[in-house]
């Protein structure tokens, strides 16, 4: 039962003149509810705010707590500045690290009322108002918050009476929680800067905007928004709204930071993960996350949508060391990015060291207007078996004019169907395309695709969409030229195969050379490679590196590495291993010579169970071998991620565990005294 305020006040005076008291909850509590120790805790956590003070903690033993004994929808828990909570106690530890929140369940609930229904639940859980970061919430589940036709149905976060509030969130839950924005949590005003570590959003739901979360922050400063070790799954929009998981809003001269995070499931129309309307010069950051299986209409992982708005909405979206994998765009705009800039606005994109598997959609969309320029650059990534296309950027208007600079370096695209494009609806644009040490295997469809009117290149300063290849390999022998570099010309009513604006040096294309278009309109520059076979290392396996004796070896260009500071190739393997570059993505590290004299052997490694959900695998030694001496992992970049020295009887089966390793495939490698054995292996699983 609840103590009167009166009662909880008297308690409290003695203590009040100390400082990092501990308050403890129970809600079986038989004691005196004085809250001092657990013989005698607090039967609830609202108690225990009240005569908590900054620089105090509260510690929960497990259960079910409510805002109230009431029907009043408006009580909620409140955040104190200063005032650290902390769930997951089984009541009687006396170290805080002895508790458990994942055994010991606490939780905080709205479902206030009828246990049936939903309609007479809290508005909010809990709610942090001009509170310090010095409030901490630590190690609970939060609820069956329902904030119809409100906000933040989990946590509400605002100003109050200070110009700030900034709790940090670690180690909890979010489920089941509804809003109209922000089902999970809401974040809104001037200087809003909480921090949220090792916590699940999952099934909350927004009526419009941000199943999981809600933020908008005005700040005209610096600062960073950070979400670690967080994982999304299952949230939604259900109405024609923007953020299945995330919606950020203004966020003036931000850094919105995404490090190790997961965001699977996640839906709605816009934005099936994340969504944000124009930023004015923010930036976000995706570091080492993963998304898979999300959906929207337009932008399945991300939508910035920036048209018919204020003149200078510039972002800076920067992706590294992430998976995207399985996400889905309805109307093919965006499996991952469909991102929209307008009225002299921009958009500054950056991809690195990511895998891009299995999409349906173009998986960046991104149009531009008004006077805009879009600025993209993607290097040491991996696009595999990607429908509807990997990259497309559309400048748009007739009367004003657009840029695009678009860059892709040490980058393989095998089995998408369609690659690249750049197109211009009118005249008046500008667009350069560069790909540069690239290999594209076996895609589908169309490769790489620009446009071309009549009126470029008239003069000097006259409009244009140039495509530059160099050091690339194309090997599309499924494809004829005309669909590998496809030249579209919007003024007349067929393709035209080839046309200005087209140069390809140093490079590799599966078709002859004999072809009149290329040689004519097109600028094939010196070192060209044509229709023979490139030699792969082992394209079943997916290692599409070139074998020592490759004729691409050693033909490509020194001076593309070099102008772009360019060490390592998309395996992280140096970049010129010999005197002269190779063509494609890998460097080939060995020579053609002393493989020739090389004692190994040529056969797959056959692993087991693959995929697989634990990061469990096995594969059988050969009889003809002697014994194993090395096991090694390498990620989809090539860097060694897990090495076992093994001495191993003839015949047996050699098993490794590797639970720390993140989902993903990597190519595992088996030595023997005899050569190397090496197969590819895939950790997948529910996050």
């Amino acid at each position: 039962m609840i103590k009167t305020i009166f009662h909880i006040l008297c308690l409290a005076l003695p203590l009040s003149i100390f400082s990092q008291n501990i308050y403890y909850v129970n809600q079986f509590s038989t004691g005196n509810n004085s809250g001092l120790s657990w013989e005698n805790a607090f039967d609830n956590l609202q108690s225990a705010l009240v005569v908590a003070n900054a620089g105090d903690s509260i510690w929960v033993a497990k259960g079910i707590y409510l805002p109230t004994e009431q029907n009043d929808r408006n009580q909620a828990f409140g955040l104190k500045s200063g005032v650290k909570i902390y769930g997951g106690f089984i009541g009687g530890e006396s170290q805080l690290d002895a508790r458990n929140s994942v055994l010991n369940i606490t939780i905080l609930s709205g479902n206030i009322g009828d246990a049936q229904l939903k309609s007479d639940n809290s508005l909010h859980v809990i709610k942090a108002e001009g509170v310090d970061s010095g409030a901490l919430l630590d190690g609970f589940i939060i609820e069956d918050g329902y904030a119809n036709d409100d906000y933040g149905g989990g946590i509400y976060i605002t100003e109050g009476n200070n110009p700030y509030s900034n709790p940090n969130i670690f180690n909890c839950i979010f489920r089941n929680n509804y809003a109209t924005w922000g089902g999970g949590a809401y974040l809104y005003g001037d200087f809003i800067n909480p921090s949220f570590r090792n916590c699940l959003f999952q099934s909350n739901r927004a009526f419009e905007k941000g199943g999981a979360m809600f933020h908008a922050a005005h700040n005209t400063g610096i600062d960073t928004f950070l979400l670690k070790d967080c994982q999304f799954k299952e949230n939604r929009v259900v109405s024609i709204g923007e953020g299945g998981a995330l919606y950020f809003e203004y966020m003036y001269n931000y850094v919105v930071l995404l490090k190790n995070c997961v965001f699977e499931r996640d839906s709605a129309v816009s934005g099936g993960a994340i969504a944000s309307l124009p930023t004015f010069n923010a930036t976000f950051i995706i570091d080492s996350c993963v998304f898979r299986n999300n959906w929207a209409t337009t932008g399945a992982c991300f939508n910035y949508s920036g048209f018919f708005m204020d003149s200078g909405n510039s972002v800076t979206i920067k992706t590294q060391g992430s998976t995207f994998e399985k996400n889905k765009a309805q109307s093919f705009n965006g499996s991952g990015f469909y991102i929209a800039v307008s009225n002299n606005a921009g958009v500054d994109f950056s991809m690195e060291q990511s895998l891009v598997n299995d999409n349906l959609g173009i998986f960046i969309r991104i149009e531009v207007d008004k006077n805009s320029i879009s600025s993209v650059e993607i290097q040491h990534s991996v696009f595999t078996s990607n429908s509807s296309g990997v990259f497309f950027v559309r400048l748009n208007a007739d009367d004003v004019f657009n840029r695009s600079n678009t860059s892709f370096v040490n980058c393989l695209f095998a089995h998408n169907s369609k690659v690249l494009g750049t197109r211009s609806i009118s005249h008046n644009n500008f667009a350069n395309t560069k790909i540069q040490h690239c290999t594209f295997y076996k895609n589908k469809s169309l490769c790489l695709l620009k446009n071309t009117f009549n009126s470029y290149n008239l003069g000097v300063d006259t409009f244009y969409n140039k495509l530059l290849v160099e050091n690339s390999v194309l090997w599309e022998p499924d494809m004829g030229l005309s669909s590998i570099l496809v030249n579209d010309n919007p003024d007349l009513p067929q393709y035209v195969p080839h046309g200005k604006d087209i140069e390809v040096r140093h490079s590799y294309l599966s078709s002859f050379a004999l072809d009149t278009n290329i040689l004519v309109q097109g600028k094939f520059h010196e070192g060209m490679i044509f229709k023979k076979y490139p030699e792969f290392m082992d394209t079943l396996a997916e290692d599409y590196r070139l074998k020592p004796c490759s004729p691409l070896v050693n033909k490509g260009d020194n001076n593309v590495p070099i102008l772009l500071q360019l060490p390592t190739d998309l395996n992280g393997a140096l970049r010129i291993a010999k005197d002269t570059v190779d063509m494609g993505a890998y460097e080939q590290q060995e020579s053609c010579i002393s493989n020739i004299h090389s004692t190994a052997f040529s056969q797959q490694l056959i692993l087991h169970p693959n995929p697989s959900f634990d990061g469990y695998f096995c594969f059988y030694m050969p009889d003809f071998l002697t014994n194993i001496e090395d096991i090694q992992l390498f990620n989809a970049f090539g860097q060694l991620v897990y090495e076992s020295n093994i001495n191993h009887e003839n015949g047996n089966s050699i098993c490794c565990y590797t639970p720390n390793l993140g989902n993903g495939w990597y190519r595992v490698v088996a030595k023997f005294p005899e050569g190397v054995l090496s197969g590819v292996w895939i950790k997948t699983g529910d996050f």
